[in-house]
């Protein structure tokens, strides 16, 4: 199969690229339109469900994040 140039690839690079997680409230922030701030009190107060916190950094996918801020 990988020696027909007319297969398409398993994984599509440009789809799944928007699903690499980002990391820290900024980068969350910018995909749900909100500031740092705005963001670190949404997401200390559990508001995002989701974000998940590991360590001292908060991380999502923007996927989820669009899906649950209807973006």
């Amino acid at each position: 199969m990988l020696d027909n140039p007319d297969s398409e690839p398993l994984v599509n690079r440009d789809s799944a690229e928007p699903d690499r997680p980002v990391w820290g409230a900024a980068a969350i922030g910018r995909v749900i339109n909100r500031n740092p701030r705005q963001t670190h009190h949404l997401l200390s107060r559990g508001l995002i469900k989701s974000a998940r916190r590991i360590g001292n950094l908060w991380t999502a996918t923007p996927s989820a994040l669009r899906r649950e801020f209807g973006g």
